[in-house]
């Protein structure tokens, strides 16, 4: 008898510390990592890729976007003066979503480049200085990122129309 309640006591105490940490535990420590990763967001500051499959580096020249695990893949150049527009948005993966910047080089043409790739942070935080006008990260990121799950696209860049083109329409 005094087993059979030793065990009971062992189940309800058990129970117990299971009701806690599910009902308070855990959502404080969420709470508290949400509220750092948001804060991150605002400042611009985005967590690092860890698998990486496509990497971007760049220059005063423009930005390339080379496959890492596929070595036959040929690597994508896009020159600044080449981009008329930037426009960022979300990629919807099922359960998480992916940030991403399309770089129009023509009516018909561009290059995509996403939050999975090597190099994004400083490739991103660099990009007003290579495109004059270009907006901050911390000016666009926060409208991109929230709400979740939306396609959320917005216009980071748009290169001037040039007096060629007015005359030509």
């Amino acid at each position: 008898m005094q087993i059979l309640s030793t065990l009971l006591l062992v189940l309800l105490i058990g129970a117990l510390l299971c009701l806690v940490l599910d009902r308070w535990i855990n959502p404080w420590i969420i709470r508290r990592q949400s509220a750092r990763m948001i804060a991150d967001v605002k400042a611009g500051k985005l967590p690092k890729c860890v698998d990486c499959s496509h990497s971007i580096s760049f220059d005063s020249s423009g930005f390339t976007v080379t496959a890492l695990k596929d070595p036959q893949q040929q690597s994508i150049t896009t020159f600044w003066t080449m981009v008329q527009n930037v426009k960022a948005f979300k990629r919807d993966l099922w359960n998480v979503d992916c940030i991403c910047l399309y770089f129009s080089t023509s009516a018909e043409s561009g290059v995509e480049t996403n939050e999975d790739m090597a190099g994004w942070g400083q490739f991103i935080d660099q990009l007003p200085q290579h495109l004059s006008g270009c907006k901050k990260t911390s000016a666009w990121i926060w409208d991109v990122s929230t709400p979740a799950f939306a396609k959320n696209l917005t216009e980071i860049f748009s290169r001037p129309a040039s007096s060629e083109d007015i005359v030509k329409t």
